[in-house]
């Protein structure tokens, strides 16, 4: 906000800016739902992730000693829950929410510290996603299928989840999961590690994904059909028939991965392995909104103002990405920029008095190439 405000010359200035993000009582989701309703039209891959935020201190909002895929450990952070759709070479943000750990969500005093609103709730990372899932298909995303790791593969009631608003998912899972091979449900379930050694050489096939910066990216693939353990009693329903899909490092030494889909019985392995490798779409959006766009920088403690934030970094990422994507011609910029023009207006709008005059100002001495003709 200081090398914004240090640009304007009128006596809408710092505090005024501050106020608009930390304070003032506009609407992030509308901001997201506006967002997600300017995603081309088309299906895509939903891919699904949370990320920290390395914090000091114990007064910011959910900061807490949790485990933090950022920090590969556990650490004292932040961590948001987000998710991004992903056609071909554009991956377009579709939520990011905070994690509020039971700490803060049972303790009265420090919610009311960062004015965390009543209506919020304590709720799993996964139930999160779910929430951002429903706001995404009911603004007209079109989803393929849903990609995660084993943070939300593993949990059963995700996956059922899923299969009951009629998804399709692959889903990463840790090699402890039990199943039992289709034809053989009457046997004892085995671990996903046993049943990849179980499977012979020839169900094995070497798959190119995609480039890499360093070359090639392949792996050995295998696929079976399976039926999850987890939650089956003797006598009850068959658990529903998924692909195992199992990955196997062509690098020595590294350990094997293991997914969980329930794509048609028909669909290639190929497809299934490119799927398990979409993934890295959204650590690598995660990473850009970081560097380049400061999502992670900061610094208030309430509960809007992180919201705040954090909607207008996507913003602002949104905007970069349609540059990139389309070359950066003039033409392009206008109808982008137009876009973000029409959502800070109606933000700005709600709040009326001081930012209003930051509004105006803005639009009076607009900097090259942002006028309001």
């Amino acid at each position: 906000m200081q090398p914004i405000a240090g640009a304007l010359t009128s006596t809408a200035g710092y505090q005024t800016l501050q106020h608009f993000i930390t304070h003032a009582r506009w609407n992030e989701q509308e901001v997201w739902k506006q967002l997600r309703r300017a995603v081309p039209a088309g299906p895509g891959v939903y891919l699904i992730d949370d990320t920290g935020f390395p914090k000091q201190g114990r007064h910011s909002v959910g900061v807490s000693r949790q485990y933090s895929g950022t920090l590969g450990r556990v650490g004292s952070c932040q961590v948001g829950v987000g998710a991004v759709f992903a056609q071909k070479r554009r991956v377009w943000p579709m939520g990011l929410d905070l994690y509020l750990p039971r700490e803060w969500a049972e303790n009265l005093p420090r919610r009311e510290s960062v004015e965390i609103p009543h209506s919020v709730e304590f709720l799993e990372k996964w139930r999160i996603s779910l929430s951002q899932l429903d706001r995404a298909r009911r603004d007209g995303i079109l989803i393929d299928a849903v990609v995660a790791d084993a943070g939300y593969g593993e949990i059963f009631e995700f996956r059922q989840s899923l299969r009951k608003r009629q998804l399709r998912y692959l889903l990463a899972v840790h090699d402890t999961t039990s199943v039992r091979r289709q034809g053989r449900e009457g046997g004892a379930a085995i671990s996903l590690k046993r049943m990849a050694k179980s499977l012979p050489r020839t169900a094995w096939k070497t798959i190119k994904w995609r480039d890499g910066t360093k070359g090639p990216l392949r792996a050995r693939f295998a696929a079976v059909r399976v039926r999850a353990a987890h939650g089956w009693t003797k006598g009850g329903h068959w658990p529903t028939l998924e692909w195992l899909v199992c990955e196997r490092s062509l690098t020595p030494g590294e350990r094997n991965r293991y997914y969980l889909s329930n794509l048609p019985q028909q669909t290639p392995l190929r497809r299934l392995a490119g799927l398990a490798h979409e993934r890295w779409k959204i650590e690598e959006h995660f990473k850009r909104l970081k560097e380049e766009i400061g999502i992670d920088h900061f610094e208030g403690r309430s509960w809007i103002g992180w919201h705040h934030h954090t909607t207008l970094a996507a913003v602002a990422f949104a905007l970069i990405e349609a540059e990139r994507l389309r070359g950066g011609g003039r033409k392009t910029f206008e109808q982008v920029r137009g876009v973000v023009r029409r959502l800070i207006l109606l933000m700005m709008l709600a709040e009326k008095n001081e930012d209003a005059m930051l509004l105006m100002s803005f639009k009076k001495r607009a900097p090259p190439g942002w006028g309001f003709g």
